[in-house]
């Protein structure tokens, strides 16, 4: 919770159902769910206002996309087993949903023509675990037509989308493909255990389970639907964008063309939303509705084009193909998703530019980036709305050097082993000089198996982190830089792991005061780091941390609280 939603996650309550009421508290106290339970079962959902105010008290939109996964995986142990909820202990706070053990879905327990609404809505012994007292929610918020209108229209995006059978037979030859090598010695050690796989056989048919029901499931999904709820056929919508994404019933559906099934005489909301440096024109198929939200109900089957136009003329789109300079125009560039520079190429950028990244969008560097700006014309790249993702150099062809750059509103670079940091390098030498990172929720820098250079910069985060963390390097130099004020626990200013020469010089480093920070942690491996003339002030934990064997020299540092 406290990693996903970035809410304390000891200040929460914290529920679970336990097949036979009540629901068991793991945390806080359950008297809002009893509460909104009460208001649930005594009140019409049918009616719109009593349904808005359900909406204060539980996220509806949560809870929906919660049932459309478990409906789709058909899961038989669920939902008055392994269903957990929760909410932040606050005013206004609102119960979501978490998914965890679908083991008995997918085919493990029901077929893959299970209809999961004639479960969730039986209401007479004998049950299996579909009590009433949990299902309720869901029969109640379906009562309510808009509820259900999006609730239909939202699950038959995602059969086009994220449940498509093509994709989910993508997803099990993945996993199938990890597995298989290791499946010998798992039976060998496992098969003879209670649910273990006794045979390679066994195994092989289990997955043909899988591969049935990626394949044959969303037609079984859509189907269930019609039948159950009394709905008309189907029909078939195409749907372009090109210069921005379309959003059906709030999920982000269309970027450039998708074509799938939805229900006839439902309706489905759309929303258009551009691209950074574009801007929406209108609807091409409805030219009288020049609002990028709209209410659409298809008759027959359709064509829906969103239309954009660009608003800058320093739009950057995915890979740079050439050596390639950007000059300050005056302008911003602007970018439009992730953008690659690839092997043996060369991106310059010059002093004044400024560089707006999308929404989660990083910059990957496999040839060299070179960023030079100046004291009084910094570059500065930073988010064009949100956040962005970080600048990820992997194996580069060139060093690529940094001086005065401004780095803002980064978070990293979404892949956990490789780019944790604003600045995250593997296997590539990186010069950073001049350099501000801030406004950032983790690591600033973050270098595996990379010599790293850094100079005259300034680091601050919001989050726990290292603000530079170098591991497996041969040479690490951190010098003339200010690393400053975190109340976050465990976070470190400097973090050296297994580097074989290291020098820690001339920093300022000061008021990490969140539990168990250290201003210097050498942590296991570092070898012959020269520590000097350092100032360290308020760290909460260590001013100077020393790990496993690893050696450091210390003199002329100042520490003190």
């Amino acid at each position: 919770v406290q990693a996903n939603a970035n809410v304390d996650k000891d200040s929460i309550d914290l529920l679970e159902y336990q097949t036979n009421p009540p629901i068991e508290v793991l945390q806080g106290d359950a008297d809002h769910f009893t509460a909104m339970m009460d208001f649930i079962e005594n009140s019409d959902l049918s009616q719109q206002g009593n349904m808005e105010y359900l909406e204060t008290q539980m996220d509806v939109e949560n809870y929906l996309d919660y049932y459309m996964l478990q409906i789709y995986c058909a899961n038989a142990d669920w939902p008055d087993k392994n269903c957990k909820i929760w909410r932040p202990k606050q005013a206004g706070g609102k119960w979501r949903w978490i998914i965890f053990d679908v083991d008995y879905g997918y085919g493990f327990r029901f077929p893959v023509e299970t209809n999961m609404y004639e479960y969730l809505y039986q209401l007479e012994e004998p049950f299996y675990h579909n009590r009433p007292w949990v299902t309720v929610i869901f029969r109640k918020i379906m009562e309510n037509e808009r509820a259900r209108n999006y609730f239909l229209q939202r699950f038959s995006a995602l059969l086009n989308t994220a449940f498509h059978s093509e994709r989910a037979v993508h997803l099990v030859d993945s996993l199938k493909a990890q597995i298989e090598p290791e499946i010998g010695r798992h039976i060998e050690k496992w098969g003879a255990q209670p649910y273990g796989i006794p045979s390679l056989d066994a195994w092989i048919s289990y997955c043909d389970t899988l591969y049935e029901f990626a394949q044959k499931r969303p037609q079984f999904a859509r189907s269930n639907m019609m039948s159950f709820y009394g709905l008309d056929d189907t029909v078939t919508i195409k749907m372009q964008s090109e210069g921005g994404k379309v959003y059906l019933n709030n999920l982000a559906y269309c970027r450039d063309s998708v074509e799938g099934k939805f229900f006839k005489n439902i309706p489905i909301q759309l929303a258009a939303l551009p691209d950074p440096g574009y801007k929406f024109d209108q609807w091409l198929n409805f030219p009288d509705s020049l609002l990028a939200s709209m209410s659409f109900t298809a008759v027959s089957d359709t064509s829906i084009v969103a239309l954009f136009s660009p608003v800058s003329g320093n739009i950057l789109e995915g890979t740079f193909t050439e050596d390639t300079v950007l000059s300050d125009t005056s302008e911003a560039y602007i970018a439009t998703g992730h953008l690659v520079i690839p092997a043996h190429t060369e991106v310059l950028i010059e002093q004044g530019v400024q560089l707006l990244m999308p929404e989660a969008c990083n910059i990957y560097v496999y040839g060299t980036l070179i960023i030079q700006g100046t004291e009084a014309k910094p570059v500065i790249i930073d988010a064009y709305s949100g956040s962005w993702g970080g600048i990820c150099l992997n194996q580069s062809t060139g060093k690529s050097l940094f001086d005065h750059l401004v780095v803002q509103k980064a978070s990293n670079g979404g892949d956990p082993e490789l780019y944790t940091g604003a600045i995250s390098a593997y296997y590539a030498p990186m010069d950073l000089r001049n350099t501000t990172i801030e406004q950032v929720p983790a690591n600033g820098v973050y270098a595996q198996y990379s010599n790293v250079f850094v100079h005259a910069c300034e680091f601050q985060s919001e989050g726990t982190c290292d603000l530079i963390n170098v591991k497996y390097a041969d040479t690490a130099i951190v010098e003339n830089s200010v690393f400053k004020d975190s109340k976050m626990v465990d976070t470190d200013a400097i973090d050296f792991d297994d580097v074989k020469y290291g020098i820690i010089r001339n920093n300022r480093i000061y008021n990490l005061t969140g539990e168990n920070s250290d201003g210097i942690d050498i942590g296991e491996g570092a070898r012959n780091v020269e520590i000097h003339d350092n100032l360290i002030v308020n760290c909460s934990d260590k001013g100077i941390s020393l790990g496993q064997a690893s050696s450091m020299n210390v003199y002329r540092n100042v520490l003190y609280n």
